[in-house]
């Protein structure tokens, strides 16, 4: 799964991966499987607070700001999912195209026997977005 995010044609210029420094559950540390603490192209971000379905999102952007990085462009990412390989390329590209604007793709739940689910995330049909005459506001952030 964390294959298909390292396997990108368009590579992001880095990639987070945050975690708790305990598990809210178990208090205990999580444990981080090799090929992930000894890859160069994945950086942990450890927190103290587990901030929930945020954990991912924070940690990134308390990070970005902490080196300089004011207005970085962030794709949030499940570790257990599945993504096309052109999926950094064509967030880039809508963010381009729509630079104040949030920019979002979504998945479907695909289940195998034997195994748990997992969420293989596909753009079937991108297409420009539809204007409209009002502003939605976005108040609350799910994982």
């Amino acid at each position: 799964m964390i294959d298909s995010i390292l396997a990108q044609k368009e590579r992001a210029y880095a990639i987070y991966l945050c975690i708790p420094k305990l598990s809210r559950i178990t208090n205990e540390p999580y444990h981080i499987p090799s090929f992930i603490l000894n890859n160069p192209h994945i950086t942990i971000l450890y927190s103290e607070k587990d901030w929930r379905p945020a954990a991912k999102f924070i940690p990134t952007i308390l990070n970005e700001k902490s080196e300089g990085y004011e207005n970085s462009r962030l794709i949030v990412l499940d570790d257990d999912s599945i993504y096309p390989k052109d999926l950094v390329q064509r967030m880039n590209h809508w963010s381009n195209k729509l630079p104040n604007s949030a920019i979002v793709n979504t998945g479907t739940i695909v289940k195998q026997p034997g195994h748990h689910a997992i969420t293989k995330n596909c753009f079937i049909d991108v297409r420009e977005p539809q204007h409209t005459d009002y502003l939605t506001q976005v108040d609350v952030i799910m994982g």
